[in-house]
C-alpha cells in the first residue's frame, strides 16, 4: 500500500461524523426523515420541506451575485493601458464563459451544495484533448476529502478529490494514464467486496467514496500533496492503491508566475477556522424542519380523528354485533356522538410561527407569513415589524454576499489565468451586437479582477427603482455628470442593452446636429421636402444647428427659394413650441439666440445679390 493511501485513510477517519450529517441533510431535503412514533397504519407520515423551501428561495440571490452585473467581472489594468483594451478583455472573458464553458450551470450546482451543506466547490481546469477548453466542475463536498485542521485549499497540506468514471470514459483518458485492460479489471467496481483483494481498511466502507458495487464504475483518488515547489498530484484507486495510474505531476496552473489552485471553495458563513466549520441551511434548519413536520403530522392526525364518527351510550348495549351505525338509522338506547373540542392553539398559527422562525434563521423573508410570532394572535404583523425583519435580513445577506463575491473574484482570476496560459489562436468574440477581436496586447494577467454589480443587484426591480431615484436626484445638479447617472439607470434595466444603447451626451448632440443638417438639405432641395419634427429629438441642439446654418448661408449669399425659406422657418417655429413645453429655460435661451442672429443679419451685408439673401422672419412667426 502506498503512503498516500495511508494518509487517505486518516483523512477519511476525520470526516466520518461530518459525512453522516451530510447524508442526513440530503435525506431531510429530498425524502424527509421517517416518522418514529407511528404505531397505527392510518397515522400520517408527512414531510415539511423547510430546508428545500429555504434553498429554492435563496438561490436567485446567490446566482445574482454572478450574473446581475453588466458583465461577469470588471478588469482594471495594473499597468499603463487604454481603457478600451480592459473593456475588450472583460467582454472576451464574458463571451468565452457564456458560450464555451458550463460555468453558470456548475455555479448553480455549487451554490446548491453550499446552501445545503455549508460549502460549494468549483474546479476549473483545461481539457488538452479539446483545444485546452476551460472545464468547470461543481464538486459535491461528499467527494472532497479534506483534513479537519485545514481552513481552505490555500492552507491545506493535502486533500483528495474522489473522481468517478465509467469504464468507457476512463478508457478515453490520454496516454499519460494507465488504461490497460489488466488495470481496469483491478480498479473497476465489484459487488463481492471479499474478493477485491484490497488491503484491510480500519474505517467504514463508503459506497461511491472508497468502493463501488457497480462493475461499470471506477473510483479514482486525485490526491494533492503540498511540497516546497507547490503541489504534487498522486493518482490511484482505493480498490488497488498499489497501482500508479499516472505518474505524479505538479500543479500546472499559474497566475502571475505563481501557482494557482484550480479549486475554489464557497462557504455559507465564516465563524471559525476549520473546513467543516461553516453551517448550511441543512444544519441551521434541521430542528425547524423536524418541528414543522411534527406539527403537520399532528394536524393530519387530528383531522383524521376529528372526522371519524365516535359514539357513546348512556347505558350498556347488549349486542354490539348487530349495531351498524349507518346514516339515517334509528338506534334506541340513548346513543350520542362525541364532539371533539378544538386544540388550544390552532395548528395553522403554530405552523406559521414555526415558518417565520425558519425564514428568519435562513435570512429569507417570506411575504406570505401573516404572523411573525405568537404575540400577534394570528393577526398580520405591523409595518414596523416587517421593516425590522427586512432590514436585519438585508444586513445579514449583504455580509454573506461580500464573502461570496470575494471567492468569485478568486475564481474569475484563476479562469482568466487559464485563458492567458493556454492561449487561444482565435480572439474573435461577440459583444454589444457586433463581432470584435481582442487585441493581443490585452491578453495578460496584470489585471485587478472583481465581480461586477453589487450585492443587492440580484433584485432587478428594487435596483431599477433606486437607480431611477438617484438619476432624478443628481443628474440635474450643475456639478454632476448626467451621463453617469443615466447609464447606471439603463444598466439596472438591462445591462447588456445599456452597453450598446447608451450614447454619451456629446456624441448624441453631434448625431442630432448631423441629422438636422441632413434635414436642411431636404428643406432646401428642388423641390423642397418638408421634414417631420419629432418631440423626442433634442430641440435645443437642432435649433442651434438651424440658426448656425442660416447665419452661414446669409454670409455666403446663398440663393434661397422662398418656399424652402418658409419651410425652414416653419420647422424652426415648431421646434421652438415643443422646446417651450419641454424646457422653458432652454426656450428662453434659444429665443435670445434668435434675437441675436436677427440683429447680426440686419447689420452684416450679404456676399451675394441682396435679392437672394435670407430674410429673417419675425419672432412672432416662429415662437
Amino acid at each position: 500500500m502506498n503512503q498516500q493511501f495511508e494518509d487517505a485513510q486518516r483523512i477519511l477517519t476525520e470526516r466520518l461524523r461530518w459525512e453522516t450529517k451530510l447524508r442526513r441533510w440530503y435525506q431531510m431535503r429530498h425524502d424527509g426523515l421517517p416518522r418514529r412514533d407511528k404505531t397505527k397504519p392510518w397515522q400520517a407520515d408527512l414531510h415539511s420541506k423547510t430546508i428545500d423551501r429555504a434553498i429554492r428561495k435563496s438561490k436567485p440571490f446567490w446566482m445574482g451575485q454572478l450574473t446581475a452585473g453588466d458583465r461577469l467581472c470588471n478588469f482594471t489594468a495594473l499597468k499603463q493601458q487604454v481603457q478600451s483594451q480592459s473593456d475588450a478583455a472583460a467582454d472576451y472573458y464574458d463571451f468565452i464563459t457564456y458560450h464555451e464553458t458550463d460555468l453558470i450551470d456548475e455555479i448553480d450546482c455549487a451554490v446548491d451544495h453550499m446552501l445545503l451543506k455549508g460549502r460549494g466547490i468549483i474546479k476549473s481546469t483545461v481539457d488538452p484533448l479539446d483545444g485546452y477548453r476551460i472545464v468547470d466542475e461543481a464538486i459535491d463536498p461528499m467527494f472532497l476529502l479534506m483534513p479537519k485542521s485545514a481552513n481552505d485549499f490555500d492552507d491545506a497540506d493535502e486533500w483528495i478529490h474522489v473522481r468517478q468514471f465509467t469504464v468507457a470514459s476512463y478508457r478515453l483518458l490520454d496516454a499519460r494514464w494507465d488504461t490497460t485492460d489488466e488495470t481496469i479489471q483491478k480498479i473497476r467496481g465489484n459487488a463481492d467486496f471479499q474478493s477485491l483483494g484490497i488491503y484491510k481498511i480500519e474505517v467504514e466502507l463508503r459506497e461511491g467514496i472508497t468502493h463501488s458495487s457497480d462493475s461499470n464504475e471506477i473510483i479514482i483518488f486525485e490526491h494533492w500533496v503540498r511540497t516546497a515547489g507547490g503541489h504534487t498530484i498522486h493518482t490511484y484507486s482505493p480498490h488497488a492503491p498499489e497501482i500508479q495510474l499516472r505518474k505524479p505531476y505538479g500543479n500546472p496552473f499559474k497566475w502571475r508566475k505563481k501557482e494557482s489552485i484550480c479549486f475554489t471553495s464557497f462557504q455559507m458563513e465564516s465563524k471559525e477556522k476549520g473546513w467543516y466549520a461553516p453551517r448550511g441551511l441543512g444544519e441551521l434548519l434541521d430542528v425547524q424542519e423536524q418541528k414543522e413536520t411534527y406539527i403537520e403530522n399532528m394536524w393530519a392526525d387530528g383531522m383524521r380523528i376529528a372526522n371519524t364518527r365516535i359514539f357513546t351510550s348512556q347505558k350498556e348495549i347488549q349486542n354490539m354485533a348487530n349495531l351498524r351505525l349507518d346514516d339515517g338509522q334509528f338506534i334506541g338506547g340513548g346513543i350520542e356522538s362525541v364532539n371533539f373540542s378544538p386544540p388550544p392553539v390552532p395548528y395553522s398559527e403554530m405552523l406559521n410561527y414555526s415558518k417565520a422562525v425558519s425564514e428568519e434563521i435562513g435570512q429569507v423573508p417570506d411575504a406570505g407569513i401573516t404572523a411573525a410570532d405568537s404575540k400577534t394572535g394570528g393577526k398580520p404583523i405591523t409595518a414596523a415589524e416587517s421593516n425590522r425583519i427586512g432590514a436585519l435580513t438585508q444586513v445579514g445577506m449583504g455580509y454573506s454576499a461580500d464573502l461570496f463575491r470575494r471567492r468569485l473574484a478568486k475564481l474569475h482570476r484563476h479562469r482568466w489565468g487559464l485563458i492567458c496560459q493556454f492561449k487561444e489562436r482565435d480572439f474573435v468574440y461577440y459583444s454589444t451586437g457586433q463581432l470584435n477581436t481582442l487585441p493581443e496586447q490585452a491578453l495578460h494577467d496584470s489585471y485587478l479582477i472583481t465581480p461586477d454589480g453589487s450585492p443587492d443587484g440580484w433584485n432587478r426591480q428594487a435596483k431599477l427603482q433606486r437607480e431611477v431615484m438617484l438619476m432624478n436626484t443628481f443628474a440635474q445638479l450643475p456639478n454632476s455628470n448626467p451621463d453617469y447617472w443615466v447609464k447606471r439607470a439603463m444598466s439596472a434595466a438591462d445591462g447588456q442593452a445599456a452597453l450598446q444603447g447608451f450614447i454619451p451626451t456629446g456624441l448624441k448632440d453631434q448625431n442630432e446636429a448631423e441629422a438636422q443638417a441632413m434635414e436642411l438639405l431636404l428643406l432646401t432641395a428642388m423641390p423642397p421636402y418638408p421634414a417631420k419634427v419629432e418631440p423626442q429629438q433634442n430641440q435645443l441642439v437642432r435649433i442651434q444647428t438651424i440658426l448656425q446654418w442660416l447665419e452661414a448661408a446669409h454670409h455666403l449669399g446663398k440663393p434661397m427659394n422662398p418656399q424652402a425659406q418658409q419651410l425652414i422657418f416653419q420647422n424652426l417655429g415648431q421646434r421652438m413650441q415643443i422646446l417651450q413645453q419641454q424646457n422653458p429655460a432652454a426656450h428662453k435661451a434659444a429665443s435670445q439666440l434668435m434675437q441675436q442672429m436677427e440683429q447680426a443679419l440686419a447689420q452684416a451685408p450679404a456676399a451675394a445679390n441682396p435679392q437672394t439673401q435670407i430674410q429673417p422672419q419675425p419672432m412672432t412667426q416662429t415662437a
